[in-house]
């Protein structure tokens, strides 16, 4: 047991390898083969204990940029900071380790063949619907991730992360009856899974499920490169958006103007007469810029974007960061966070449903555009999509917010292009930025629009509806990156169903377990 424990404890911490960005596809196949490997014939509790300790590896490796935020901007000490990412990381565990339990205690009578093809993908796929979903959610590190430039990324646009991450498992459950005993049979179905789903992702990869509408938006991000430790101090409010208000000046030809997540380091009301400036001056350049900026209503303060110039819009953070920017339970966890003198922001909720940021634009400019991995025409004045006037709707997004499959996919049918503020300073330079891209991409690729990702400190960057980085901008640089976006119109297959036919084949998928 002891070795086997070791292992799952080792194999767990090698998984983020697979992710950006380290891109080591192949071990999102190999490490969970391994795992149903050591799950496969042993008992429901040491099925537990293996899965426990396999996550611990796991989400202790691949979430290690939370003692960071916690440690150097949470005030916390080595020891305090290092317990809080401790328990987070073992709770975390308890996913793979009841996705273990589970396995073994439910499903132990049916065949090898059952449960490593039908079983363990469609279980490992439930689990990681619930931990996106239940307890604020926390959808990092989503096996599919790990195919955004493998043949199989082709799928995305029709069965999405999560069935990218059954078609993962599915050829790790193949592998283990490769290797293992079986009949002819059960070989040839496993070359056939293999195979099928690999080549099934190879011929749509190219494939362009949306298309362009309009002329592109010529668009500049701007990446402040403010320090986390001067962005909220008092004393620095005016340095700090003073150093994105020049650097908006020289980019007033430019038609969209990004400015990151808390940009504005103050309240919006603290700030009506330089936004109104701001935007009155915007306006005058036939400019628009959108900015993240906290917003206080009455009572209750909201995480924002503002939209100003030529149009106006707002959008208030849906999807909180827990112990972040509010409190779970807090008449517990906030004594607590009293007790060991953590900051912590009260931020509320903002609404469902709310409307998409809207710019209109009259007599666009005309210059030159292809971009994104698949060249994209430039419409004329005798084309059907060409307009003299443009409408385009953008679906904000705050920080992690991108990272939740089902909400961007609500919010991109409603818009033709995508929109991310965030600020990543929180977790310097590790690992957290690009595997932050990495689902900012997915979700470009599942619903076929472009996408604008502006950061504080990086990483900023143009993503096309292939997933693929069009510019991006070096991390820690003040820099202004400029490029043509191109709004997208039309539905992938994903956006059109949903998940419903993933639900559905994973359904089917468990009750063929007692019909066949």
């Amino acid at each position: 047991m002891i070795w086997i424990s070791i292992i799952s404890l080792f194999i767990g911490a090698l998984l983020p390898l697979a992710f950006s960005p380290f891109n080591i596809y192949s071990i999102a196949f190999i490490i969970p083969a391994i795992l149903l490997f050591l799950w496969k014939n042993t008992s429901p509790r040491k099925a537990l204990v293996t899965g426990w300790l396999f996550g611990l590896g796991f989400f202790g490796i691949g979430t290690s940029w939370i003692f960071i935020s916690i440690h150097r901007f949470g005030n916390s000490s080595t020891i305090l900071a290092a317990l809080i990412t401790f328990l987070f990381v073992a709770m975390l565990a308890f996913y793979p380790a009841t996705l273990g339990y589970v396995f073994r205690k439910c499903f132990s009578r049916f065949s090898d063949a059952k449960k490593c093809l039908l079983v363990f993908p469609a279980l490992w796929v439930i689990w990681e619907y619930a931990r996106c979903e239940f307890f604020s959610g926390f959808p990092w590190l989503l096996l599919g991730y790990a195919q955004l430039t493998t043949p199989l990324q082709g799928l995305a646009p029709i069965v999405g992360i999560y069935g990218l991450s059954l078609a993962t498992t599915a050829i790790s459950g193949a592998l283990v009856l490769l290797a293992t005993k079986q009949s002819r049979f059960i070989k040839i179905i496993c070359f056939v899974v293999i195979f099928g789903l690999i080549g099934s992702g190879w011929i749509l990869k190219d494939h362009v499920w949306t298309k362009p509408i309009g002329l592109p938006l010529k668009v500049s991000l701007i990446q402040g490169n403010i320090p986390q430790s001067v962005k909220w101090d008092a004393s620095y409010v005016m340095q700090n958006i003073n150093i994105y208000k020049n650097l908006t000046f020289d980019h007033f030809s430019s038609e969209l103007i990004v400015w990151p997540e808390g940009a504005f380091p103050v309240y919006a009301q603290d700030a009506k007469t330089f936004i109104r400036q701001l935007g009155q001056l915007a306006k005058k350049n036939n400019s628009n810029i959108i900015f993240g900026v906290p917003i206080e209503n009455g009572t209750e303060y909201y995480n924002g974007v503002l939209l100003i110039g030529d149009n106006n819009g707002q959008y208030l953070k849906q999807h909180l960061v827990p112990f972040g920017e509010y409190t779970p339970l807090s008449d517990i966890f906030g004594k607590i966070m009293t007790y060991f003198k953590i900051p912590m922001s009260g931020f509320s909720r903002g609404p469902k449903n709310q409307a998409a940021l809207k710019i209109k634009i009259e007599n666009p400019p005309q210059p030159p555009f292809s971009k994104g991995g698949s060249s994209f025409t430039r419409p004329t004045p005798q084309s059907s999509l060409f307009k003299a006037e443009r409408n385009i709707r953008i679906a904000p997004f705050l920080c992690y917010e991108i990272a939740f499959p089902n909400q961007v996919l609500h919010s991109a049918e409603k818009s033709e292009l995508l929109l991310t503020l965030s600020d990543d300073s929180w977790f310097g330079k590790s690992i957290a930025l690009p595997q932050h891209l990495q689902m900012a991409q997915m979700r470009s690729l599942e619903t076929g629009r472009f996408q604008l990702l502006s950061t504080n400190t990086g990483i900023t960057a143009f993503i096309s509806p292939f997933g693929k980085i069009i510019k991006g901008a070096p991390i820690d640089q003040r820099i202004v990156i400029t490029d043509d976006v191109q709004p997208m119109t039309g539905k992938t297959p994903l956006m059109i169903w949903h998940y419903y036919p993933i639900t559905a084949l994973i359904t089917l998928m468990l009750l063929l377990l007692f019909v066949c």
